[in-house]
């Protein structure tokens, strides 16, 4: 098999089985080559941590936006109250 470009080397073609049991590794395909079971426990690992992350910050942001909205209102209330006070003299 050959990618397509010329001066690619031609990569034989695998049977995924037959490499797992093997070489314990998990075929990619001919340009990438192999990833092996620990480095796809550490892509797993990552992918956990990251979503754990994402998640973390979205509640952080979420909360910092109520309590900016929540501050908003406030003001915006005691102003207004403020401004009915003075015009009703």
């Amino acid at each position: 098999m050959r990618c397509g470009r010329p001066g690619c080397p031609a990569w034989p073609v695998l049977d995924w089985r037959e490499t797992i049991a093997e070489r314990d590794t998990i075929p990619l395909g001919p340009v990438t080559g192999f990833i092996t079971q620990s480095m796809l426990e550490g892509f797993l690992w990552l992918d956990n941590i990251t979503r754990d992350l994402a998640a973390q910050l979205q509640d952080e942001g979420a909360n910092s936006f109520v309590e900016s909205w929540n501050d908003l209102m406030a003001v915006i209330i005691s102003k207004s109250a403020a401004l009915k006070k003075a015009i009703a003299g």
